[in-house]
């Protein structure tokens, strides 16, 4: 049961990423939306499905990890320009970093 929790907790929060980090994108950045892409809703879905399997691995490679699962949706599938996809990645990684401070407080808290 509690496997289960922590994949709800783990996938909240790498939803959250996306999102916050695709918000942070649109407020900064006024065309190009990464939401035209075609395929946007499959994208979304399963790059949130990895990250959140990537939590799973011990921090320092489950946060590369997550960062290459990042990378490969934003450079891969996401048909904006060069320089906004990195913008995007960045956010990602961002929120990615208080993502994983999230959890190691929370599992510091239980000790």
């Amino acid at each position: 049961m509690a496997f289960f929790f922590a994949l709800l907790i783990f996938a909240a929060l790498s939803a959250g990423c996306w999102f916050i980090s695709v918000a942070a994108y649109r407020s900064s950045v006024t065309a190009h939306d990464p939401a035209m892409v075609p395929n946007y809703d499959r994208i979304v879905g399963g790059t949130i499905v990895a990250a959140t399997l990537s939590c799973f691995a011990p921090i320092p490679v489950g946060f590369f990890a997550g960062l290459a699962i990042w990378a490969v949706a934003v450079f891969g599938f996401v048909t904006i320009p060069a320089p906004r996809r990195v913008l995007l990645f960045v956010y990602l990684a961002i929120a990615s970093v208080f993502a994983r401070l999230i959890v190691a407080g929370i599992l510091g808290s239980l000790d």
